[in-house]
């Protein structure tokens, strides 16, 4: 694994655990809606765990985030991806 694999697993692990927080939600709430066990959950938070794309676009969904928020926020052009989204649609 190369350095910036494990800080893309971490950054991920960070904003799935920061976005959980924030909704309120338990390990085990958030294991219940996607199907998983709470150990899976505690596990990804830790970047012990890589999810699979499948289970990450559930925790988006469960954590009522985008995936284009998601994968925006780990590369760090938040503002840049909304816009480009707005411009999009007219």
């Amino acid at each position: 694994m190369t350095t910036k694999d494990n800080e893309f697993d971490i950054r991920l692990a960070e904003l799935l655990c920061e976005a959980r927080q924030a909704r309120g939600l338990s390990l085990r709430k958030l294991a219940s809606a996607v199907g998983v066990s709470p150990t899976t959950i505690m596990r990804i938070e830790a970047a012990e765990r890589k999810p699979s794309l499948f289970l990450v676009m559930q925790l988006c969904h469960a954590l009522e985030i985008s995936a284009a928020e998601l994968v925006a926020k780990l590369e760090g052009n938040i503002d840049v991806q909304r816009h480009v989204f707005k411009e999009s649609k007219k």
